[in-house]
């Protein structure tokens, strides 16, 4: 298989009008889940960390569904933290977010 029809077989259920406008309320949901929680607490949050596990939510239950159980989903985002330099750093690329 070429590259070209791998890519038009992966990009056709993630590209597109109704696919795509069928995850907007999910993503809103979860969106309107973290600022609410966030609201409700008392100390100051690092929003950058805060801001991309809502992100990282959404992106994999959007690839992986909702039938993720919440133990299973933070336990993903804790080695995504962990590998996501470790990945980005042997990119031949000199890019800012690849320096460490």
């Amino acid at each position: 298989m070429d590259h070209k029809t791998a890519y038009r077989i992966m990009a056709s259920s993630l590209n597109g009008y109704e696919i795509l406008s069928k995850h907007v309320s999910f993503i809103d949901e979860i969106m309107s889940k973290g600022l609410e929680e966030w609201s409700t607490m008392k100390e100051p949050i690092e929003l950058l960390s805060e801001i991309g596990s809502l992100l990282f939510k959404a992106i994999v239950r959007i690839f992986l569904g909702n039938e993720i159980p919440i133990p299973t989903l933070n336990k993903l985002e804790a080695m995504y933290k962990h590998l996501g330099p470790a990945i980005l750093s042997i990119l031949p690329y000199d890019l800012p977010v690849t320096q460490g």
